[in-house]
């Protein structure tokens, strides 16, 4: 038998707390210094960093990899860090991709995992006496790669002079979030340049820097799904939350794009807006469009313009909903509107001449004044605001409280909490008046006792407060009833693999009580993924406590318990959340009730077990050493080999599936790398159609299946290289890693230039060690610095080979001779048979590779698939052929074994009386999300409705987006059922289900 701990009563009561892997000091942040002209390695402000020589990537105009602000923000990509300008760096049209007289782009390199902060003063010192200055000039616009903050640093526009002699203004330049947080923090001086070069206010307020929370005007979907852009200093012409172009009114192939996901902006601190802010962008089709919630909060700074809610790209879905929280500031604005800047807001004027738009107006507009308590600026706000929904007031000392509705529930058990539900009055502050409803959300509420305080026979009355308000007594009758608790947790003293086991209570004393308990036991769930007290608690685990044995305490009741197994050493420090629930009924009315919350880790629990007030048996204490000092668990090979071998049956799954197409699908030559990729009507083919990337480039198996069956015909109408489903070599690979580790979690497909192996890299390492620069883009880079001959860099290939295992992939990169673009590959290795010379060296065409792909070429066998194909080494080295650079890579999770549990939850969800009015949720998961479908059947089992997605690289999904026209909403009157199914890691639940009403 296992020995668990013995929970002590200071054990059972304290709280786990987040301790880190290692107890040593973390290691210094990284920091560059850089200027143009720099000729150091930027490890200091008088050596700032020099260009390396990226020409090679610029026959595309993707000049932005001659920049010095990218090269060093490329060494940090994976790491994070601090970019010091120690002197003047210009982002100009040599700097940028793209050939538009008006918008060009700097591209941040991609850094969706890390901080990257870019600043003038460091170390005390302020570089900007010394000419530091970041320039966006004319027709630079500069787009995040990742969280980026901007601090003490002066940010200046300038125009330009074209080639025909016309001068170009400095106006509409834009730093553009890119869904990620950006934040513009204290000591930053916005400025603009003029022709001789010197600094000077700008003389109106275009020539200022627009804030976007968006893209440019790209599709931008991240898969946290949320993002904030804060505003600390600086001043700004006008800030958008969405992406600043729009497009044909949905996440398309096209070259302007949609925001999806809920946007934060936060004016504070002496930050200045000139200009407006709004919920989308100012041009093209009238902005983009935007899937998700937009929050406006005015905490401080200064506001010149005015705030709306969209612009003319409006939200996706009819259910959306603009918050503006006023708290303070200095606000000039004339206008605070709760619908469209253009043409009159209204929902018809959004879909003008383009019915297919689908641009709605915010389903609630909330004018948020609850934290405001400058009555005169509330005033103003209010006298200006229109078209808002739902106004919050503040309670200030002259507010008072009217027409008051109590709560519904009077009657209670002991244990219970107070159920506000259907409390509302009318508040009035400062003349002006809004209906207030009880919400758990509203900090303003406050009851005596207090909701935290379970009820017992004294209570008698519950006195509710808003704010300093007294609202009124709501009388109660309390009677006796079995009590439910949880006390606390256990772990084990004696393996790797941790057990946190929950004990709850049932039962005290059941003297003269009519109660008949149906059932008890315990939720649990991370605390990072835990959203409400329910047993319908997305993602949780339900542990049926009626089942276990009890063991009856000298106090009354009676001890269950419930166990959350197999925790590795990595997740000691996570914590979990866990309650006890009791079902019961009385008077033939079924009843659930729940106990507090509590918060245990692993390590937490050792800690308090082994502090020095403890009563654990020293013995006891000396086994938990092995809990408080671990840091990495022991590698499993086994574990490893079975994650490998369903990786690779993922792949041969998605490989073996069998499709028709009928009618002849000609994807010849449609790009560089694809030769003669033609298929045939009525012939039958075998795996996933090879196609382009994009939306339809990234199916798995279930999708393809949805589509055509194995077997069966493809008769879809989209036959294209960019229309028809299908997969390339990368998004395969990432299919059938999906449900196996969440440690290639690339926000939007694979990228190989951005899973070479480095120090700082997350996700891969180097098979056999060969070195790797920490800035390079391509394996063909990556290789020439091997050696300065053909035979040097190939022993270092050769060996590299030789050391990659079953499960390592196989890449190359390189760029295109007459394009400039990036090309890649990417294979699965299988197996290595290593032959050598009489030297001692590796024979290169005898020595064998085994691998699967997909790749662009037909086979004879009727697929673009190879499954555990053998190909010599010298066919993937040569030091001849630009595409033959392959390297191996390792995924750290199939080196060091571990793989992280998987797990989810779903916040602000659908319940049975929310869901007649639309789809709501945001599922969120560690894991890719691959499958998210809501069913709605009828009472005779008959599917009505049913909406389907398979996503991508997402780990955040807004169930808005299934239905993003609200057909939901036009369901018959009747009874139904919901279900909502969720994919993600290895596992494919139906995570949420209800009766409901309609």
């Amino acid at each position: 038998m296992k020995a668990f701990l013995r929970m002590t009563a200071i054990a059972l009561l304290a709280l786990a707390i987040a301790l880190p892997f290692a107890f040593t000091s973390a290691a210094a942040e990284p920091v560059l210094f850089i200027k143009d002209g720099g000729t150091g390695d930027g490890s200091s402000p008088s050596k700032p960093l020099s260009l390396e020589d990226y020409s090679e990537f610029y026959k595309d105009d993707n000049y932005h990899y001659g920049s010095v602000l990218f090269q060093a923000a490329h060494r940090l990509q994976y790491s994070g860090g601090t970019i010091v300008l120690v002197g003047e760096v210009r982002l100009d049209k040599t700097k940028t991709k793209g050939n538009h007289a008006t918008f060009e782009d700097f591209f941040m390199p991609d850094h969706p995992d890390s901080t990257i902060t870019i600043t003038s003063k460091y170390n005390g010192v302020d570089y900007t006496s010394k000419g530091a200055r970041l320039i966006l000039q004319s027709p630079t616009e500069f787009i995040c790669g990742g969280d980026t903050v901007f601090r003490d640093i002066k940010i200046c526009t300038e125009g330009y002079t074209a080639s025909d002699g016309s001068v170009k203004k400095a106006s509409s330049r834009m730093i553009c979030a890119n869904g990620y947080d950006l934040t513009m923090d204290t000591g930053i001086v916005c400025k603009t340049i003029t022709t001789g070069g010197a600094e000077q206010d700008p003389p109106d307020i275009s020539f200022y820097p627009n804030i976007v929370g968006g893209h440019r005007y790209a599709d931008c979907i991240r898969r946290e799904g949320n993002n904030t852009v804060t505003l600390k200093s600086g001043t700004y012409s006008n800030v958008l939350a969405s992406t600043y172009m729009g497009g044909a009114g949905s996440t398309s192939s096209n070259n302007y794009g949609a925001m999806v996901g809920n946007v934060t902006i936060v004016l504070d601190g002496n930050a200045t807006v000139r200009g407006y802010i709004c919920g989308g962008g100012p041009t093209f089709n009238n902005g983009g469009i935007h899937y998700g919630d937009v929050t406006v909060v005015l905490k401080g700074g200064k506001l010149v313009g005015n705030v709306y809610a969209t612009n003319g790209g409006g939200f996706g879905t009819d259910n959306c909903t603009f918050t503006l929280k006023v708290i303070g500031g200095t606000i000039s604005s004339t206008l605070f509107s709760g619908t469209s800047r253009v043409q009159g807001g209204t929902d018809g004027s959004l879909n003008a001449g383009n019915s297919n738009r689908n641009r709605h107006l915010p389903a609630k507009a909330i004018l948020d004044l609850s934290e405001c308590t400058n009555a005169s600026l509330i005033s103003t706000v209010a006298s200006k605001a229109k078209n808002f929904t739902e106004t919050r007031l503040p309670v200030l000392s002259t507010s008072t409280v009217s027409s008051v509705t109590m709560p519904k529930r009077t009657a209670y058990y002991t244990g219970d909490a107070f159920d506000a539900d259907g409390l509302s009055f009318k508040l009035t502050t400062s003349g002006r008046s809004a209906t207030v409803t009880y919400s758990p959300d509203d900090s303003n509420f406050r009851f005596e006792p207090s909701l935290d305080t379970p009820m017992n026979m004294d209570t008698k009355k519950v006195t509710i407060y808003y704010g300093s308000k007294k609202v009124g007594e709501q009388a109660v009758t309390v009677t006796p009833r079995m009590p439910i608790r949880i006390l606390g947790a256990q772990i084990r003293t004696n393996d790797e693999k941790q057990t946190l086991r929950f004990l709850g209570q049932v039962g005290e004393d059941l003297t003269n009580i009519d109660l008949q308990v149906t059932g008890y036991g315990l939720v649990i769930q991370p605390t990072e993924y835990f959203s409400e007290k329910s047993l319908d608690l997305p993602g949780a685990t339900v542990i049926d406590g009626t089942k276990t044995v009890l063991t009856p305490t000298s106090l009354g009741g009676s001890i269950f318990a419930g166990d959350i197994t197999n925790i590795p050493v990595e997740e000691y420090d996570l914590p979990f959340s866990a309650f006890a629930y009791l079902t019961y009924t009385h008077n033939g009315t079924e009843y659930t009730v729940y106990s507090d919350t509590i918060e245990r880790s692993v390590r937490g629990v050792a800690e308090a077990a082994c502090a020095s007030d403890s009563l654990e048996p020293a013995d006891k204490k000396a086994k938990l050493n092995a809990v408080l000092t671990a840091e990495k668990s022991t590698v499993d090979e086994e574990l490893i080999a079975e994650k490998v071998a369903q990786m690779q049956k993922n792949f041969k799954d998605m490989a073996d599936v069998e499709w028709t197409p009928s009618q002849t699908i000609d994807l010849a030559d449609s790009e560089e790398f694809v030769g003669a990729l033609i298929y045939k009507a009525g012939t039958t083919y075998y795996g996933i159609p090879y196609i382009a990337a994009g939306t339809n480039g990234n199916i798995s198996l279930a999708q393809w299946l949805s589509i055509c069956p194995d077997g069966g015909t493809y008769t879809g109408s989209g036959i294209t290289w960019n229309t028809m489903p299908g997969n390339q070599c990368s998004s395969s690979v990432v299919r059938a890693l999906q449900t196996v580790t969440n440690r290639h979690s690339y926000f939007n497909g694979y990228s190989i230039r951005y899973s070479l192996p480095k120090d700082t890299h997350p996700y891969y390492s180097a098979p056999g060690g060969y070195p790797v620069g920490d800035h390079t883009l391509t394996t063909q880079q990556i290789i020439r610095e091997f050696g300065d001959t053909v035979e040097e860099r190939a022993k270092i290939v050769y060996n590299a080979y030789a050391n990659a295992k079953s499960g390592d992939f196989l890449v190359s990169d390189w760029v295109s001779s007459s394009t400039g673009d990036v090309l890649g590959h990417i294979m699965i290795i299988h197996g290595v048979s290593v032959k050598y010379k009489d030297d001692g060296s590796i024979d290169p065409n005898k020595s064998v590779l085994y691998v699967s792909q997909q790749a662009s070429n037909l086979r004879k066998t009727k697929t673009t698939w190879g499954i555990n194909e053998p190909h010599s080494f010298a066919a993937f080295y040569n030091g001849k052929n630009a595409d033959c650079n392959y390297l191996p890579i390792r995924l750290k999770a199939f080196e060091d074994g571990y793989f992280a549990t998987p797990f989810m939850t779903v916040r602000e969800r659908n319940t049975p009386d929310n869901v007649a009015y639309g789809l709501l949720g945001k599922i969120e998961s560690n894991y890719q999300i691959n499958l998210v479908r809501v069913t709605i059947t009828d009472t005779a089992g008959k599917v009505v409705k049913e909406f389907s997605d398979y996503p991508f690289t997402t780990m955040y999904y807004d169930l808005r987006m299934l239905d993003k026209t609200n057909t939901l909403a036009s369901l018959a009157s009747g009874s139904y059922r919901y279900e909502l199914t969720v994919g993600y890691g290895d596992k494919v639940e139906t995570v949420l289900s209800f009766d409901f009403e309609k």
